[in-house]
């Protein structure tokens, strides 16, 4: 069986924070989403479905202004087949589009958990903030991918943190802001990169090779010098290198690595100090300390809490 519904079905609501909630009717399932408007022509969008059987949602948008969105995949799969259109929106990944009008079909699977958070920005928001060049040319195009790649490292921190503030914090209308425009000013700078420095194949092997050897072994006492021995490039081509491939520093690359690695692990049952030991910190306090700074959260919450962001309110 399978339900084909209008997203025009869906029953307004109300939450906290001047959040506005749509629920698809009750017989579909656990099907909601959440909108704030955060600034003229921004908006956060949180939705979180599990339909009973197989979903298909058609919806349809004639927006004033053309629109950007970044759709960041925090849980499940899920489809959108339209005009000209056949995407896909996948945990750990971020899908990036622009549209004004669309005509479409949504599709979910039957008791699958599929949890996205999207960051929607007008045109006159694009001018305002001086990034109308993502808009294209004129005219009312159908829903069209600019990129789509998994969830870059400096921008992980900052899904973290909204999911967190919208989890625990709905009403902190500043802190969502910040947060949607760093990560909105995170993405630009991929769409956009700096003039790229000509690298040969050998020396993007030797990247890849880097990120390896620091999922392999988090735990080893990584430097600079030893990276550049174990692949063979000099340290400025290894900074340079890392910097073109993933968008970040070395040292951030390896934290973050750490940081999913002890949060597996200690989802995983095991005590913090194993996590510690595991994720290359020889002490827990000081693991503690870069865990909270990267999740905003602590470890004991993060084991409490497998399905979703936890942070307490200060």
């Amino acid at each position: 069986m399978s339900y084909r519904i209008d997203s025009g079905e869906a029953i307004a609501t109300t939450r906290p924070g001047a959040w506005q909630r749509r629920c698809l009717p009750s017989r579909v399932g656990a099907c909601v989403v959440d909108r704030l408007a955060l600034a003229d022509g921004v908006a956060l969008v949180y939705s979180d479905y599990r339909p009973r059987e197989d979903l298909v949602e058609v919806s349809e948008l004639a927006l004033a202004d053309p629109v950007v969105t970044l759709t960041v995949g925090l849980e499940g799969r899920s489809g959108y087949r339209g005009d000209q259109a056949d995407l896909g929106f996948v945990a750990g990944q971020t899908t990036v589009t622009r549209f004004q009008q669309a005509r479409g079909e949504r599709r979910y699977r039957a008791g699958e958990r599929v949890r996205q958070l999207r960051l929607m920005v007008a045109a006159p928001a694009l001018a305002r903030y001086r990034l109308d060049g993502l808009l294209g040319g004129p005219g009312r195009a159908a829903v069209q991918q600019l990129e789509q790649a998994a969830t870059p490292v400096p921008m992980q921190p900052l899904v973290a943190q909204l999911e967190a503030l919208y989890r625990q914090s709905p009403e902190q209308r500043l802190e969502l802001e910040i947060a949607a425009l760093s990560l909105l000013s995170a993405q630009v700078q991929r769409l956009v990169p700096p003039a790229s420095v000509a690298r040969s194949p050998r020396d993007r092997e030797a990247i890849r090779q880097v990120r390896a050897l620091m999922v392999a072994q988090p735990e080893r006492p990584w430097t600079l010098a030893m990276l550049s021995r174990a692949v063979g490039i000099n340290e400025a081509k290894l900074k340079a290198g890392v910097r073109a491939e993933y968008d970040t520093t070395p040292f951030r690359l390896l934290t973050a690595i750490r940081m999913q690695r002890a949060r597996a692990l200690l989802q995983q049952g095991h005590p913090v100090a194993t996590a510690a030991y595991r994720s290359g910190y020889s002490h827990p306090a000081n693991f503690s300390l870069a865990f909270k700074r990267f999740f905003g959260e602590s470890p004991k919450a993060a084991a409490q809490h497998p399905d979703g962001w936890h942070v307490s309110r200060r």
